[in-house]
């Protein structure tokens, strides 16, 4: 507020000029006839719309400091002053991440990934490491296939990087009928992460896999991933 006090007492002094001008106006000139009333009331609108613009510019004005004075409370004061912890020291309950299960109540979610280059076409795409399921999330590293013990809404979403310069499908598969694709394209030395979500219906003993139909896939950095969670049980 401070820093625009100058800009605003101008622009105060300028409406109160404008505003003196507009009664000696009227005092020392009167209309008398109806195209001078019609002027007349047309300038006095102007003035009026002016003046309005101005009262916006003077709000904007000080929502814009009262903003820049907030961001310097919060850049100043300490977390444990404000009480709020930094996003990373968030405690969710009973979590335990790694291979062990994960313990919340009417939660299904899982984050595999596969550790090894994939080459093998026509076969599930093996993911082998954990990086957390929840208790109630029934996934098999061995086959690389999510069973679904809860039915309801689910969703999904898996990664892969193609090997370069080779043309790449990737599918979703439920059992055995094909959900969503991943199509690649590339040219020759170039290389691009592809991802792609998808929303499911499941019911009770439905299996979801991700299977390599075409090309090869690089593993690196968590690049061919695998993850999915419960939206909504069925009633």
């Amino acid at each position: 507020w401070r820093k625009h006090q100058n800009i605003i007492k101008s622009h105060l002094a300028m409406l109160q000029m404008c505003e003196t001008e507009r009664v000696i106006n009227q005092t020392t000139s009167r209309p008398n006839t109806l195209a001078e009333r019609e002027v007349g009331e047309k300038k006095a609108a102007l003035i009026k719309m002016r003046n309005l613009l101005y009262l916006i510019l003077f709000y904007c004005i000080y929502q814009s400091s009262t903003l820049d004075d907030d961001l310097e409370y919060f850049q100043k004061t300490p977390d444990e002053e404000m009480n709020v912890k930094p996003l990373h020291q968030a405690q969710l309950p009973n979590l335990k991440m790694g291979n062990d299960n994960i313990q919340c109540r009417g939660n299904v979610s899982f984050d595999v990934e596969c550790t090894s280059h994939v080459k093998e076409i026509n076969k599930n795409i093996i993911f082998d490491k954990i990086n957390f399921k929840t208790a109630n999330a029934s996934f098999n590293t061995t086959s690389g296939k999510f069973k679904c013990n809860i039915p309801g809404i689910y969703f999904f979403s898996f990664s892969v990087l193609p090997t370069r310069g080779t043309q790449t499908d990737v599918v979703l598969m439920k059992n055995n009928e094909t959900i969503s694709k991943i199509h690649s394209v590339l040219g020759h030395n170039t290389s691009q992460l592809a991802v792609k979500n998808t929303i499911i219906n499941l019911s009770v003993n439905d299996t979801v896999s991700v299977l390599l139909e075409k090309g090869n896939l690089w593993s690196g950095v968590s690049s061919i991933s695998f993850q999915g969670f419960l939206i909504c049980p069925s009633k």
